[in-house]
């Protein structure tokens, strides 16, 4: 069976075994496994891994674990299981530790984002012009999906976007799939995320100050005699 499918039914079992019990034991159940600062300096070393498999509703998880199957599916046909399964746990990893740079000690981390990022990242380099049918049901390039997630987790990043998601997390996890990608891919498939990414930076701006031109009174200036 494939690596992406057994982690997918392991976020899902989890998933159901910390919801069938009562309100009370799931919120122990959430701040044990679940990775803080507190949690783990205080011990709790298994958090930085458990966390990666826990989710805080059906919405987060299915989100997750739909992006994940595009992204592990497309990256499985080029690497080995193995490969596969240290960039998912070192994405989910490094997601968390690159996290407690910017959230409270007592601040509790769940979910697979960073790991998916690593996925993603790795894969949008090693094939950027493979197409997947994520996150709108139409063929896109995976360079151009990435870019736009990319894009978009820095702007939230460094702006403010959803306070319930963990946009360090998701950078850390980020910048291990890219290192990953280059060792498998070059630096070719680095440069056209690259340009692509500088390209979906630029339009708004350009957008705008377009905007702001008079052209009546350019053109007139150009052609009024």
């Amino acid at each position: 069976m494939k690596m992406t499918y057994v982690l997918i039914i392991i976020c899902i079992a989890v998933f159901i075994f910390i919801a069938a019990h009562s309100p009370y034991e799931q919120s122990r159940l959430l701040d044990r496994f679940g990775f803080s600062g507190d949690n783990f300096f205080s011990g709790n070393y298994w958090c930085i891994v458990t966390s990666i498999f826990v989710h805080g509703s059906v919405a987060h998880l299915v989100l997750n674990m739909i992006a994940f199957f595009f992204f592990g599916r497309a990256l499985e046909r080029e690497i080995s299981q193995v490969e596969f399964l240290i960039i998912f746990l070192l994405g989910g990893i490094v997601g968390n530790l690159v996290s407690l740079l910017f959230y409270p000690t007592d601040e509790l981390l769940i979910g697979a984002s960073g790991a998916i990022f690593a996925i993603m990242g790795t894969v949008m380099i090693i094939k950027p012009f493979e197409f997947i049918f994520y996150p709108y049901l139409i063929p896109v390039p995976l360079a151009l999906v990435g870019a736009l997630y990319a894009a978009y987790t820095i702007i939230a990043f460094l702006f403010g976007g959803d306070s319930n998601i963990a946009y360090s997390a998701h950078l850390g996890g980020l910048a291990v799939g890219i290192i990953f990608g280059m060792r498998k891919g070059g630096m070719r498939g680095l440069m056209i995320v690259g340009i692509l990414f500088i390209i979906l930076f630029m339009t708004p701006i350009l957008w705008k100050i377009l905007g702001a031109l008079d052209y009546s009174r350019i053109l007139g200036t150009l052609f009024v005699r």
